[in-house]
């Protein structure tokens, strides 16, 4: 076998095997490759997660979004990758059977490039999954490696023509392994690095190609088919169009209902600031300073503690006994101040108690506070909403900060330092593995991860499908247990047990197909990490062996490696429970910029007369509850509503007491107009005995007294004595101090009755307001 020199010819494979050196096209091909892909392929992304096509375009099967000409290009494209892989096989098998390491630039390229094909990779098929066509993003990056190809060819072409001097092996004798003959033209060429200029020959060949079909399917790309507008126009007019293709014509978007309002991240980051930051407290404010100042104290001793195994192994052997115990113990001590159970984390997580603390109760406080501000009109929302944001979004959001500031920008800038460290102190290869090895890792996570945030990627579907499987078995279960007695009566227990069966059967099915998702997730996320290992330790060792490095920076990248790997290993669970958070800040900021019932003025009762002028009002705009009510009610006087269900009585005593506002006309109680009043004035001087009665699961004298707080027990007796309840009351267990349960489920509703007009009587009102007053009381 010939032997290469490493300084006869500038062009790999017979490439100088030490530094990474800038000035070639196979250094600057792959950098602006990758460069491109990263940046635009990101914005790509996060421009496009919201648009309506991302949404609905899952409907679509794939077979009828892509074209042919669109299928053989993906199918190009996926065989330039495995080229790469190719690459790396011919350059590890020479390195192992050869053991000649062939150059690391083109190892720089094999692997940046096969990086960024990639991510090209994951574009598109972002873009044929929502959209079914590629975006300019994929025609800029594959006319940018198509031309930056064009270069390394012609080095390969030059190389492999340029003249040389002395006496040289024929390359094709040598491969038919027949007898060299003296030549002087031509690079000389091992088996392997035939096979190198082989998959760079089919590499660039499909590269040419993919670029003429590029531009080909730019020219001849028709405009979106109707399948991809909507059938029903935005607009409130119907046309013999739909309306869709006109309204994505003109740029208009369809409009959707949702809940839950949208807030920008600077607005949500703002209003979370707000909540965290503990004004008034200096104490509050001085324990989140030593955060922060832990924080950063964290990342030296992440820093520091790798170099100081290093030191520690190259010591062994070479120095005294005692300096290398005092090493032991300085790596140790580092050791018990870093990681997730380190010292410092556990000292910051626990100076971070009352912070957390301060914002759920703030949070919680304002929410509850705003709550009772609001119109009964609230009343929907709040069983579905107000509920959720207390039992859900409060205690995610508590923690999300602390996630954010002391688990997730520290495992950054851990990757940051080791990056910069590696770079100078050794070399531009060894911080590039690193850098390439955690940035894939992470955006991998991010891809795989975004589960909780509604679009059509596979996992957030399978996600979807899965709590929604998950909770129809739920319902199934609870229906029937609630409805047992019905399901006795019709002897219908096995048709139940079959109906649960089946959707047992179904979310199991859902959560395979989740969890296998998962489970891929995790073996592509070691895969990158094993890879990134592997890369690392070939390249100190390789060093090491040079006697450019030494054992101990073998063992300070491994630690390195390793150190990173631990927070990285959370960032998965870090970045669901941040999703999670940031979009439940946004029920929160929903609830708490909703504007309150207007009105100021306080105003005081004396005769109680009341007037509806003119009132109309519905609950929605289908139904009109009332229309044009007008009547007058003099003060001391009793009247009585009569009407069938659903006539409007019950909404008459809701806008008399400001749970609404009417649509229109007005109504005055002793002449003045409610609207202008505050709804503490005027609930504080009308009692309700509601229809739907309410207890709370405390104790009858609690459920009593509710009416007025300031009453004394004596006042609370004659309120029960006048609702002719106290004689039953004492007949309970624990007589007034007997707890009623959730709902008052333990009174007959002749008894719930009578306790809510001894809680009306209580307040002593100057308007009563009895809704089916006698309804339930025995007679």
């Amino acid at each position: 076998m010939t032997t290469i020199h490493v300084d006869v010819n500038p062009f790999p494979p017979i490439y100088s095997a030490g530094p990474l050196t800038w000035e070639t096209p196979l250094f600057i091909t792959p950098t602006a490759l990758l460069s491109l892909i990263a940046f635009l392929g990101l914005g790509r992304y996060l421009s496009t997660r919201s648009h309506p096509l991302f949404v609905d375009s899952a409907r679509l099967s794939r077979q009828r979004r892509l074209t042919a000409l669109s299928k053989l290009v993906l199918a190009m494209s996926i065989t330039i990758l495995l080229t790469f892989m190719v690459d790396a096989g011919i350059f590890t098998a020479r390195a192992i059977l050869d053991k000649h390491w062939t150059s690391t630039v083109l190892a720089y390229y094999i692997g940046v490039s096969w990086l960024a094909w990639i991510f090209g990779l994951m574009g598109m098929i972002h873009e044929a999954h929502n959209f079914g066509r590629w975006s300019w993003v994929q025609y800029t990056f594959w006319m940018t490696a198509t031309l930056g190809e064009s270069l390394i060819a012609w080095l390969w072409f030059v190389a492999f023509l340029s003249p040389r001097t002395g006496k040289q092996q024929d390359p094709f004798i040598y491969m038919l392994n027949l007898n060299p003959t003296p030549m002087h033209l031509g690079t000389v060429f091992d088996k392997y690095d035939f096979m190198f200029l082989g998959t760079f020959a089919m590499r660039y060949g499909l590269e040419v190609g993919t670029m003429v079909l590029c531009l080909i399917q730019m020219f001849i790309r028709e405009p979106p088919s109707r399948e991809w507008s909507p059938l029903i126009s935005t607009q409130a007019t119907a046309s013999s169009s739909y309306g869709g293709t006109e309204a994505f014509q003109k740029g208009q978007q369809p409009t959707t209902t949702s809940p839950v309002p949208s807030h920008s991240s600077f607005s949500k980051l703002c209003a979370l600031l707000s909540y965290t930051w503990p004004r008034g407290s200096l104490w509050l404010q001085l324990l989140m300073f030593l955060c922060f100042l832990l924080m950063w104290i964290a990342l030296a001793i992440n820093t520091m503690t790798p170099l100081a195994m290093g030191m520690l192994v190259d010591s062994l052997g070479h120095t005294k006994w005692a300096f290398v115990c005092i090493l032991i113990l300085v790596y140790m001590g580092l050791r018990f101040l870093r990681g997730k159970s380190g010292f410092i984390q556990c000292t910051q997580n626990w100076l971070w108690i009352p912070v957390g603390q301060h914002i759920s109760k703030t949070m919680s406080l304002n929410i509850l506070e705003r709550l009772y501000d609001l119109s009964l009109a609230f009343d929907p929302i709040r069983k579905s909403e107000a509920l959720k944001v207390f039992d859900h979004a409060i205690p995610s959001i508590a923690p999300m900060l602390p996630q954010l500031l002391f688990q997730v920008i520290p495992a950054v800038l851990d990757v940051v330092v080791a990056v910069i460290l590696l770079w100078f102190l050794y070399s531009p290869s060894a911080g590039l593995i690193v850098l390439v090895t955690m940035s894939l890792y992470i955006l991998v996570t991010i891809s795989f991860s975004s589960d909780v945030i509604p679009s059509s990627s596979p996992t957030s579907k399978r996600y979807r499908d899965m709590l929604e499987r998950n909770n129809e078995t739920r319902i199934k279960a609870i229906n029937s247990i609630l409805n047992y007695e019905t399901v006795k009566y019709n002897n219908a227990e096995r048709i139940e047990v079959e109906r649960y069966r089946a959707a047992l059967i179904n979310w199991e099915k859902a959560d395979y197909r989740y969890s296998s998702y998962r489970v891929i997730a995790r073996l592509v996320q070691h895969s990158i990490i094993a890879s990134g290992f592997l890369a690392g330790c070939l390249l100190f060792a390789w060093e090491v062996s040079q006697a450019r490095c030494t054992p101990g920076d073998f063992v300070l990248f491994n630690f390195y490696m390793l150190g990173l790997c631990e927070p990285l290993s959370d960032f998965d669970a870090h970045y669901r429970s941040i999703q999670t958070s940031w979009l439940e800040l946004d029920k929160v900021l929903g609830l708490l910029k909703k504007k309150p019932a207007s009105g100021e003025k306080n105003v005081v009762i004396n005769k109680g007369s009341i007037v509806f002028d003119n009132v109309r009002f519905s609950y929605d705009q289908r139904h009109a509850a009332l229309k044009g009510v007008s009547f007058s009610v003099q003060g001391s006087t009793k009247v009585a509503l009569v009407g069938q269900r659903g006539s409007g009585k019950s909404t008459i005593s809701r806008l008399l007491f400001r749970f609404y506002d009417p649509d229109s006309g007005i109504i005055y109680i002793d002449g003045h107009d409610v609207k202008t009043a505050s709804l503490r004035s005027i609930r504080q001087q009308i009692g309700v005995v509601p229809q739907d009665i309410v207890l709370f699961n405390e104790s009858v004298y609690y459920n009593i007294a509710y009416g007025n707080w300031q009453a004394s027990e004596d006042a609370v007796f004659r309120a029960a004595k006048f609702a002719q309840i106290h004689n039953t009351i004492l007949k309970y267990p624990d007589a007034y101090e007997t707890k009623l349960g959730n709902g008052g489920y333990q009174l007959t509703p002749s008894e719930k009755q009578r306790i809510a007009i001894a809680r009306a009587f209580l307040k002593d009102p100057a308007i009563v307001i009895i809704e089916d007053g006698n309804d339930a009381v025995d007679r």
